[in-house]
């Protein structure tokens, strides 16, 4: 049975992207779909130049010396390709670092033949089952299938778009070639990653399943829209059905051209090989035999369609400046920087201020709020309290020095339990004996009396007085030798 191809084919820009990097070009003997890597390093040329290389072979099978060989057809087509990206990035270095994705069907009448290199996809929908038939050249893909990741984890995972495959000028490229079983009855869908990224699989094939072609690509452009369509969208579907009984060949179907002088350009290669047709929101593309000699490559094919009219020995797009936000994100962008920066600062100030420690303030022990540091002029800590009748002098030189270095506390009660002790160790250090000579006035931790503790509360002036804690107090008398020291209450 004599099989033919109808086709549709669409392309969106998306709802993020400023620009469309795809490629996509439908004939009754190929389907292609390109998707442009780079950004500013003009992604749409390499795009254009793949299905500009693998246009030609859009022709009746006697026009083509490779018929009955469709995979050596895409490979020298494909090797032409990377060929001419070459070539335009050694014109101009500003543009390396460009390159494409590349999935296209080559059909002869009895084969269809597969060329695939990146992450581009093809589908084949067969009595109501959808089945990927290509795979895809990235980092992640490499993990599942070496067992070290599930299919839903790399969904997720943030390398599922490191590409280890693609036309980029670089080396020899190493497409997939296969010799695709096909029937008729069999629909074929070929899209850029930006639905396949977008869709599940399930929900491809329900779209695809019990409609008309139109319906089935408009469907499908839709529903990544509403998934957000954070990338350019590009598909190409086909039913292979038996030969159309039509004297001239053509379907009968609204929107789909089936001679091979009328194949349909979308994307990227229709808008920048100068086609008014091509209008990325639209997304019905051009007819290809409108676009002006775009069906080969060398002098005359791609090189002179990316030239400027005026300078033909200037790329169109070589170099290019840097694309700009719009100003409505560039302010967005701003105010979400300043809102997070004042958060971050607001919630930085809340957590130093239930930071405590002790320290010298002025030489007298007092209670400080914040973090003992410095940022630049700034100081993050202040006073809180001051310990009455406790000089710093009056310390033990080891408690002096720790003091010095200031004495973190937990909170609070741990900095005013820290204040109890040290006044127990002036006091100690610093009561007379029957005799006046310095001796301990209080029980020492050595000798299992346990070490006598304050606290401190501010008062409603904002000082501070000092709690005896009910464990230990100190002694009322006799007074310290050490001036300005108090060991039996407040004082100021």
């Amino acid at each position: 049975m004599a099989l033919t191809l109808r086709y549709v084919a669409r392309s969106d820009v998306g709802l993020v992207r400023d620009g469309n990097e795809d490629s996509g070009y439908a004939g009754s003997r190929l389907l292609a779909v390109a998707d442009g890597m780079g950004g500013h390093a003009a992604g749409e040329v390499a795009s254009a130049v793949a299905v500009t290389a693998l246009a030609p072979l859009d022709r009746e099978p006697g026009e083509r010396s490779t018929a009955e060989d469709p995979l050596a057809a895409l490979a020298a087509a494909v090797r032409a390709a990377n060929q001419e990206i070459r070539r335009i990035v050694e014109g101009d270095p500003a543009l390396e670092g460009m390159g494409t994705t590349l999935t296209a069907m080559l059909w002869t009448g009895s084969t269809l033949g597969l060329a695939h290199i990146g992450d581009s996809r093809a589908y084949r929908l067969r009595a109501g089952r959808l089945e990927q038939v290509t795979r895809d050249h990235t980092y992640v893909q490499s993990l599942v299938d070496a067992g070290r990741l599930s299919a839903a984890e790399a969904d997720t995972h943030p390398q599922r778009n490191l590409m280890l495959r693609a036309l980029d000028g670089r080396g020899d490229p190493d497409p997939d070639l296969v010799a695709l079983d096909v029937q008729a009855g069999d629909r074929l869908l070929l899209c850029s990653d930006g639905l396949s990224g977008v869709l599940s699989d399930t929900a491809i094939e329900k779209a695809l399943t019990g409609s008309d072609l139109t319906d089935a690509a408009e469907t499908l452009v839709e529903l990544a829209l509403k998934g957000g369509a954070p990338d350019n969208v590009t598909i190409v579907v086909a039913d292979v059905l038996a030969a159309d009984p039509e004297p001239d060949g053509r379907s009968s179907a609204a929107g789909m051209r089936a001679s091979a002088a009328s194949g349909v350009a979308v994307g990227a290669v229709a808008e920048h090989l100068g086609s008014a047709a091509a209008d990325a929101r639209t997304r019905d593309g051009a007819p290809w035999d409108t676009l002006p000699d775009a069906t080969g490559l060398g002098p005359g094919g791609v090189s002179a369609l990316l030239a400027d009219e005026n300078d033909p020995e200037a790329l169109r797009y070589a170099p290019r400046p840097p694309r700009r936000l719009p100003r409505w994100r560039l302010a967005g962008l701003l105010g979400l920087l300043v809102l997070g920066f004042v958060l971050g600062g607001y919630l930085a100030y809340g957590w130093t201020q239930r930071q405590y420690f002790v320290g010298d303030d002025a030489g007298q022990v007092a209670v400080f709020r914040g973090v003992s540091q410095e940022l630049g002029p700034l100081t993050l800590s202040s006073v809180y309290v001051r310990a009455p009748g406790l000089p710093v002098e009056a310390l033990p030189p080891v408690y002096r020095d720790k003091l010095a270095d200031t004495i973190p506390a937990d909170d609070l009660d741990d900095a005013h339990n820290t204040v109890a002790r040290l006044r127990a160790r002036a006091c100690q250090a610093n009561a007379p004996d029957e005799g006046g000579v310095g001796q301990p006035a209080v029980p020492s931790a050595a000798s299992g009396g346990g070490e006598p503790a304050t606290t401190l509360e501010p008062d409603s002036g904002g000082g501070a007085v000092p709690t005896p804690s009910p464990e230990t107090t100190v002694p009322a008398s006799p007074e310290p030798v050490f001036p300005g020291l108090s060991c039996t209450g407040a004082s100021g």
